[in-house]
């Protein structure tokens, strides 16, 4: 009997050894490596300790990041909000992830030369324009915008460019203009004014009140004038919630866990983006329609939030990520 117990207290001891030792990788979805997303997912991975890391994915963006997560090859992955608009409507049990929190507010951009024609968003009826690579949050920002005027994709020649050939193409003049949705200001755009003369095409109030109430995720944003080289006004746009997603098979402790590193390193992970004030959880939970990780929402329970949750979360922490 004595040696029976002494077996099973070894036995407990090495479980509880193995626990504690035990280190979760996941896979973070980010968007390509020349935009906000990958540098946000790389700097969150730089303040991470051992015993929970990243292993950072490239994609081509937000909407692909959604299926990636429904398909189980992403644990974790930042999308824009109004990417959720759709998503929000479909049965809660069956979209397979959760919210950990909206991260910050990312800029409509619309570039073209400073030598050019086009004025305003009327004006690119009939020209080339780059609209971000396909399935990307750029690409759904650029045709509704555009859909407002009454300016389909099917009456302009679209080009979906990742960001640096889209630099090089208005640099050399062979498209006309550029949209781009991101924290202001962008490491490429920000290259593309030192070498070029660029305008910045502002969205009106009327536009903007029109596309929030279609829209409700958009958000009225402004891009203070010298946020890039030779910018010298405001520049008034709409914006989006860059919000992070997890997995529902996340266990609790993990997704706390990453929510605790966002809410301690915010000033640091939100250096460089144009962003509202300081990092609160009511900011964190602000317009987000679908339920949050329960991990998530205890950590912001702590912060004086309340926020609704998953109801079938799953119990067992991914180990290392997903299979390559």
């Amino acid at each position: 009997m004595k040696n029976k117990l002494k077996f099973t207290v070894l036995i407990i001891l090495l479980l509880s050894l193995t626990c504690c030792g035990r280190k979760t990788e996941l896979h973070f979805g980010s968007g390509n490596q020349e935009g906000m997303y990958y540098a946000y997912a790389e700097q969150l991975s730089s303040l991470m300790n051992e015993d929970l890391t990243l292993r950072i994915r490239t994609t081509t963006g937000s909407a692909a990041n959604i299926r990636l997560l429904q398909k189980g090859y992403l644990d974790a992955a930042i999308v824009q909000n109004d990417n959720l608009y759709e998503t929000a409507e479909a049965t809660e049990d069956t979209l397979g992830f959760s919210a950990v929190g909206g991260l910050y507010t990312e800029s409509m951009q619309i570039l073209v030369r400073s030598d050019s024609d086009i004025h305003s968003l009327e004006d690119l009826t009939g020209k080339t324009i780059s609209v971000g690579e396909q399935d990307s949050g750029t690409e759904l920002n650029a045709r509704a915008l555009l859909q407002l005027h009454g300016i389909p994709f099917e009456d302009l020649n679209v080009r979906y460019l990742s960001l640096s050939d889209a630099a090089d193409e208005l640099r050399e003049g062979h498209i006309d203009a550029l949209f781009y949705t991101a924290g202001a200001p962008t490491q490429g755009l920000s290259q593309l004014a030192k070498e070029t003369s660029l305008r910045f095409l502002s969205i009106s109030d009327e536009d903007a009140r029109r596309m929030r109430n279609l829209y409700p995720d958009y958000v009225e944003c402004v891009i203070p004038a010298g946020t890039y080289q030779g910018q010298t006004e405001d520049i008034h746009t709409l914006g989006v919630r860059a919000v992070l997603l997890v997995s529902n098979s996340l266990d609790d402790e993990t997704v706390r866990k990453l929510t605790q590193y966002i809410f301690q390193n915010a000033e640091t992970l939100r250096a460089g983006i144009v962003s509202e004030g300081s990092y609160t959880a009511a900011y964190a939970a602000e317009s987000i329609r679908i339920p949050f990780h329960p991990g998530a929402a205890a950590y912001l329970k702590e912060q004086g939030i309340e926020v609704r949750t998953t109801t079938n979360p799953g119990s067992a922490p991914v180990i290392g990520g997903q299979d390559d």
